[in-house]
């Protein structure tokens, strides 16, 4: 006869986390305005370092809480992010430090509210961009990083006051000068203002400090076919050595929504400089360019890059500051195929811009008014009248 053996039964209290989500929708709000769908959050949670003490007489080290702090909130969003998600973006690109309230409400399967924490004193730390692929039909999603200063639960957001966004599609690359018409593929880059320290051993953000404006460098994959101009500008930036300011470029970020028609954000880019170009391990026959960039800005909808602007934009100078093929916005960015211009031609009204493809012979209608001429001869008719003095040395 077999002997039976006790079975031991193990009981398992299942433990919730207050700060991650499992509903089936979660929704964002900044200072109570709809900001659309979250993909995924973590974070935001009350943390502590561990403060030791002196080992005791049976060798054991106390040990208690530190100085308790917020961890920053992470937060996964849809692409392209909603209007409010790009205003305090465009914040941060100009470095501002402003403080707002997060609310983040869960939804059940019947689209009902089942809670909501509140996120205070929220900074935006850190924007990463998604991967881009032209044979892609939507981009991947874009994380959010936050410093928050406190976190409580909050009442919900009502049902069906933030629905969730359009995913986007391709994208347009353009540096000023080249051939944009090749871009295949942009790698995942980021906006960061200070400084995230993340945990090696688990990949988790424990604290974002304030400090300067950071973007890490773009990575773009060019058609071999197309690349003739990039390799040109590599070759003089990098071996000729030809990589001051005036040899940086401006350039633009364009995200198309589903349709590939419409531009649903621009990323302006100032100061683009070229430090490695050479063959992709794939597509086959593609190239891969490196560019560190300076400055960004933030433009939505179907707003042109800053190389397209009208002349309105121009600083002020004196004519005696002109100099062949240099020019300067007043962001500071800088246009370094304007055409040169006499002097006697600048005046109330006057402007001239660069669109990447200078010439020396600009259609010799003036601007006046309400118009401006492009560097390739295309009159701006609705271009709103320019300040005097319209080129400035770089």
């Amino acid at each position: 006869m077999k002997r039976l053996l006790p079975r031991l039964v193990v009981l398992v209290t299942p433990v919730v986390c207050a700060t991650c989500s499992f509903a089936t929708m979660t929704t964002i709000a900044i200072d109570g305005t709809a900001a659309g769908a979250v993909l995924a959050w973590e974070g935001g949670e009350p943390q502590a370092s561990v403060v030791s003490g002196s080992p005791a007489s049976d060798g054991s080290v106390p040990k208690q809480p530190g100085g308790v702090t917020y961890a920053p909130l992470v937060v996964k969003c849809q692409f392209p992010p909603s209007q409010e998600i790009v205003k305090w973006l465009g914040d941060l690109c100009t470095n501002s430090t402003s403080q707002r309230k997060i609310l983040l409400t869960d939804y059940d399967d019947a689209g009902n509210p089942a809670g909501a924490t509140e996120f205070q004193g929220a900074r935006l730390a850190r924007v990463v961009f998604p991967k881009l692929d032209a044979a892609a039909a939507s981009a991947g999603p874009m994380t959010l990083v936050f410093a928050v200063v406190g976190s409580a639960a909050a009442t919900p957001m009502p049902a069906g006051t933030s629905a969730r966004g359009t995913a986007g599609g391709g994208f347009r690359f353009m540096v000023d000068g080249l051939d944009g018409t090749g871009a295949l593929r942009m790698g995942e880059f980021s906006i960061s203002q200070g400084t995230i320290v993340t945990d090696p051993s688990n990949s988790r953000i424990t604290s974002a400090t304030n400090g300067p404006l950071n973007v890490s460098n773009l990575v773009a994959t060019i058609s071999g076919a197309k690349s003739q101009t990039w390799q040109a500008w590599a070759t003089d930036f990098l071996v000729s050595g030809h990589n001051d300011d005036a040899s940086e470029k401006g350039g633009s970020l364009e995200f198309l929504d589903a349709t590939m028609k419409s531009t649903v954000l621009t990323l302006g880019f100032q100061h683009l400089g070229i430090v490695r170009f050479g063959r992709a391990s794939d597509p086959a026959g593609a190239m891969q360019g490196e560019l560190y960039v300076e400055k960004v800005s933030v433009m939505t909808g179907g707003g042109t890059s800053q190389t397209q602007t009208a002349a309105t934009d121009f600083v002020p100078v004196d004519p005696n500051q002109l100099r062949s093929g240099t020019g300067m916005l007043s962001d500071g960015s800088k246009t370094t195929d304007v055409v040169p211009v006499d002097a006697s031609q600048l005046g109330t009204g006057t402007g001239m811009l660069s669109d990447g493809s200078a010439t020396s012979n600009p259609t010799t209608d003036t601007v006046n008014g309400a118009r401006a001429i492009l560097s390739d001869s295309v009159a701006t008719s609705t271009a709103t009248a320019p300040r005097a003095g319209t080129l400035a040395d770089a």
